[in-house]
């Protein structure tokens, strides 16, 4: 019993180390949860063995219970054996004393010596029913003194087990808690893992997508320029030409309803210019230009009152960027 006090002490004290700490890496709780198997295991092991122990113990009780009914059985019919045999020798005392009184002859000497001899021997038999009789009693006596301590020890085996399987139960209890903790964290570990990859990337991709170039103005002669964070638009009264804001290759040439001529340039690095408006375009599809070739001209207009808007922007992984900033230099004129 000392033994298994102590074994679940040292098993409460871990217990209880294990509960003490709140916060806790997915290391550790694996750790833990590892331990709390150990100690669930091992705890399944004693309730096997002081299960096994308890069906013996029970069974050794009804042995006992069922040996102590039987001597008491032998006790009570050696009780009725002794009561008969004394109330025969009652009887032939009386027959004896009546005979003595009465006949002094020879036959009756001869009855005396017989009755005194059958008296003799039942004395004997008597003695020794009362000596068996107390050998029996001893036995019962060792039988419930044995019945008992079978009893006491099946008592404090019980409650060794019931302790046993309530220690089982609080760490079942704990090993649950301690997995479902586990997933907790691990799904906050893996969603800020990909919170951490998603920051990361998203700062690869700002870096990337920066653009460190910078663009000549397509055109230099305008009196106003209209920008909305995107792209500009220039206005100008006079024919001058377009040039390209970058050395590249141009991948399209075409027109575009209700906005004039659009060409498009490729700079490399994922970068293109787009020009859009009322020119007229003078290069032509998959064409290499430098920076300041001339690709149009900006048409004339009728009236003095009229001017030509030209539209021009960068783009980067084809989206739109903030072209204003991208321009060296860049200031309306006049």
């Amino acid at each position: 019993m000392l033994k298994i006090t102590l074994s679940l002490l040292f098993i409460y004290s871990s217990f209880a180390a294990i509960s003490n700490n709140p916060t806790k890496s997915l290391s550790a709780i694996r750790n833990d949860i590892r331990s709390l198997r150990k100690s669930i295991s091992s705890l399944e092991k004693s309730l096997a063995k002081k299960n096994n122990k308890y069906v013996e113990i029970v069974k050794k009780r009804q042995m006992v219970d069922l040996e102590a009914y039987k001597i008491k059985a032998e006790i009570k019919k050696s009780d009725e054996s002794i009561a008969s045999y004394k109330k025969k020798l009652d009887k032939s005392y009386k027959s004896l004393i009546l005979t003595s009184i009465d006949n002094y002859d020879m036959k009756s000497l001869m009855v005396k010596r017989l009755s005194l001899k059958r008296m003799k021997e039942q004395k004997k038999e008597l003695k020794n029913l009362e000596l068996n009789k107390k050998k029996l009693k001893d036995i019962f006596t060792g039988l419930v003194t044995e019945y008992q301590q079978v009893i006491k020890y099946e008592d404090e085996l019980l409650e060794t087990i019931q302790n046993i399987e309530k220690s089982k139960k609080d760490y079942v209890e704990r090993y649950v808690l301690e997995k479902e903790n586990f997933e907790k964290e691990k799904s906050k570990k893996k969603f800020a893992n990909t919170q951490k990859r998603s920051r990361k990337k998203k700062v690869a991709s700002q870096k990337n997508s920066q653009i460190n170039e910078r663009f000549e103005a397509p055109i230099s002669k305008h009196f106003a320029h209209e920008a909305n964070g995107k792209g500009i638009t220039f206005k100008t009264k006079i024919k001058e030409g377009i040039k390209a804001s970058r050395d590249g290759k141009v991948v399209y040439t075409g027109t575009l309803a209700n906005f004039g001529n659009v060409v498009m340039i490729d700079h490399g690095n994922e970068l293109r210019s787009i020009y859009l408006g009322d020119f007229n375009s003078s290069i032509k599809k998959d064409q290499p230009v430098k920076v300041g070739q001339i690709i149009g001209q900006v048409k004339s207009q009728i009236r003095k009152d009229q001017f030509s808007k030209i539209y021009f922007e960068i783009r980067k992984k084809n989206k739109v960027q903030n072209t204003v900033k991208l321009v060296k230099n860049f200031k309306a004129r006049g």
